[in-house]
C-alpha cells in the first residue's frame, strides 16, 4: 500500500524541490531549515518529506521544531509524512515513487549516510533501476570510509556500498574535508557543517534566566581561575563525555558545566554517574537537567568556557 500524499498545488512558473529527511534529529532539522530558505529565496516551491513523527495526519506537524514550524503556514511549502513510507520499500524506491507522482526538478537528501542504509535496502537496491528524471543532491554528514584504512578488504566492501548509494546522486556534499580531498568521487564538494538557521525568533525567557543565572554565576565564581569544560547535550549519546569527566577528576584545574536533557538510562553507566557525583560534591560539576534556550545564558557559559 502506498503512503498518503496530500494534495499539492503549485504556481506554474515555479520549479519544485523535494527535501527528504526521514530522520530529523540533531542538525538535520537545521539543514532542512537552511535548504528550504535557500529554495524559497530561489523562487521554488518546496515539499518537505520528513519523518520522526514531525508530521502527523494530513499535512500537520505536532512535535515542536522552530526550524520547521516556521514554514508550516508558508503557501509555497507542503509537507509529506516520511514515516508513512512502507517498510518494505527502500529510500530509493520511495523517492522514485514520489518523483513520479510530484515531478520535482530537484530532490535533496538531507543525510546520504542513512540513504538505503539497511542490509535489506542495500541488497534490494542492487537490482533496482537507478534511473531518475530529477536532479538528486545529497549531504553526507560523515565519511563513509577512511582512504588510508589498513584493512584492505573492509575498505573494498565500504567502497562498494558507497558506490551503490552514489549511483543515485548527481552531486554530493560532504562535511569531511579530508575525505573529499583524498577520494576519487565525481561531483563531490566540501560543505562546512551547517549550524546557523534562518528566521528563528530568539527565546529571551526571563524566567529561565532568573532561575539559572544565579546557579551558573555562583559556580563560575567558586571556580574562578579554573578551566571550564562546557558540555551541551545528553551525555549518554555523545562521545567524549566520559573523557571530560575523567579529565576533571584527574586534574583539579578543570571543572565541568553541563546542560541538556535530564539524565536517562542511568543503568547504562553507573561508573559515570558515580564520578559525576564526586565532582558535584566537590563543587566542580554543575549539571543543569534541561536544554537552555536563553541566548544570554548561552553567551555567559561560552564566555567562561
Amino acid at each position: 500500500m502506498l503512503p498518503y500524499i496530500p494534495h499539492i498545488t503549485y504556481k506554474m512558473c515555479l520549479k519544485k524541490i523535494l527535501i527528504y529527511a526521514p530522520d530529523i534529529g540533531g542538525h538535520r532539522q537545521v539543514y532542512c531549515n537552511v535548504i528550504t530558505h535557500w529554495a524559497l529565496e530561489s523562487k521554488m516551491d518546496v515539499i518537505l518529506c520528513i519523518g520522526n513523527d514531525w508530521c502527523r495526519g494530513r499535512n500537520t506537524i505536532i512535535q515542536d521544531s522552530p526550524y520547521i514550524n516556521l514554514y508550516v503556514t508558508n503557501n509555497n511549502v507542503d509537507f509529506i509524512d516520511a514515516s508513512q513510507k512502507p517498510p518494505q520499500k527502500s529510500d530509493s524506491e520511495y523517492l522514485l515513487y514520489l518523483e513520479n507522482y510530484i515531478k520535482p526538478d530537484l530532490i535533496f537528501v538531507i543525510s546520504g549516510d542513512e540513504f538505503n542504509h539497511s542490509l535489506y535496502s542495500f541488497m534490494k537496491d542492487l537490482i533496482v533501476s537507478k534511473r531518475h528524471s530529477s536532479k538528486w543532491v545529497g549531504i553526507f554528514i560523515s565519511c563513509f570510509y577512511y582512504p588510508d584504512l589498513a584493512n584492505w578488504l573492509k575498505q573494498r566492501v565500504q567502497k562498494f556500498i558507497l558506490k551503490q548509494k552514489l549511483n543515485y546522486f548527481d552531486r554530493t556534499y560532504w562535511l569531511d574535508e579530508y575525505f573529499v580531498n583524498n577520494t576519487n568521487i565525481k561531483n563531490k564538494f566540501w560543505l562546512p557543517d551547517i549550524s546557523k538557521s534562518f528566521n528563528i525568533s530568539v527565546n529571551n525567557d526571563d524566567a529561565e534566566f532568573e532561575l539559572l543565572y544565579p546557579q551558573i554565576d555562583n559556580f563560575l565564581i567558586n571556580n574562578k581561575g579554573k578551566d571550564v569544560l562546557l558540555f551541551l547535550g545528553n551525555e549518554f549519546n555523545r562521545k567524549g563525555f566520559d573523557f571530560i569527566i575523567e579529565l576533571a577528576l584527574e586534574d583539579e584545574q578543570f571543572v565541568v558545566l553541563r546542560a541538556g536533557d535530564p539524565l536517562e538510562n542511568i543503568d547504562e553507566s553507573h561508573e559515570i554517574m558515580d564520578k559525576m557525583s564526586i565532582l558535584e560534591k566537590n563543587g566542580r560539576l554543575l549539571n543543569i537537567p534541561k536544554f537552555i534556550k536563553n541566548p544570554r545564558l548561552i553567551f555567559l557559559m561560552e564566555w567562561y568556557a
